[in-house]
């Protein structure tokens, strides 16, 4: 077995021993995963809408934001950029909230909460978006699984707009299974690993990002994995949780 599969297995067994209930919630994950190949927009949209509230944001305070949202997020796809709903119009430079207006009747409840304008107004942009997939099709992020990271990670970029940098798409991808989100400790594990994907710091670039995630995909392989949305996700739990947890 080639070394970083070697390293994998052997902290594998660690977490299994010490920390088991994380194991069992990287197989629930696994399990849990949403596939984009068949499943219709409120089904995607339950783990897209709030990935822009986690980014360059503290998990616990991400987690918080995303509790008092939700009532206001099931199905709000379908309506949020609608000026008689609700909807984030930017109106000026910069992100701070003077530069965004919000109308329409849901915008008190949505905005109570004081998440940052700028944040609904990035998931303002993949409700658009999904809207306009599920115009033409009952599964609308069917295409997902068959590009190529590279090429999806840039399509929808395109399609969500402000907002949705390189990292944030990956962590949505993360929860369809076709990517792992390169977080400061699944990078460091890799790191550890490889010594050669990624710096040493706190946020990876693009290139990195995209690199990491092909990394994954060879340990899978080594590992005897099939390549299948559900590996990916365990993968991603386990090699996170093996710097987390101070294993390196």
């Amino acid at each position: 077995m080639p070394p970083i599969a070697e390293g994998f297995r052997k902290y594998e067994t660690v977490l299994t021993d010490r920390y088991p209930a994380i194991i069992a919630e990287a197989k629930q994950l696994a399990e849990k995963i949403v596939d984009s190949s068949g499943s219709d927009a409120d089904m995607v949209w339950s783990v897209l809408w709030d990935k822009p509230l986690f980014a360059n944001t503290r998990v616990p305070v991400a987690e918080r934001w995303c509790a008092e949202l939700n009532p206001q997020m099931v199905g709000a796809w379908r309506l949020l950029g609608k000026s008689d709903h609700f909807m984030v119009t930017k109106t000026g430079r910069g992100i701070q909230r003077s530069s965004f207006a919000t109308t329409g009747q849901a915008a008190e409840a949505i905005t109570q909460s004081g998440i940052a304008l700028h944040r609904l107004y990035a998931i303002q942009g993949a409700a658009r978006a999904t809207r306009q997939r599920a115009a033409s099709s009952d599964k609308p992020f069917e295409d997902l699984p068959k590009l190529e990271l590279l090429e999806a990670v840039k399509l929808l970029r395109e399609e969500f707009g402000a907002g949705w940098g390189p990292i944030t798409i990956l962590h949505f991808l993360t929860d369809l299974g076709l990517a792992v989100k390169p977080d400061l400790h699944l990078m460091r594990t890799m790191q550890h690993f490889s010594g050669s994907l990624t710096r040493n710091s706190r946020s990876s670039s693009f290139s990195e990002a995209i690199a990491v995630n092909r990394a994954v995909q060879i340990l899978g392989a080594e590992l005897g994995l099939e390549a299948s949305p559900t590996n990916t996700r365990y993968l991603d739990k386990v090699l996170m949780e093996i710097s987390r947890q101070g294993l390196i």
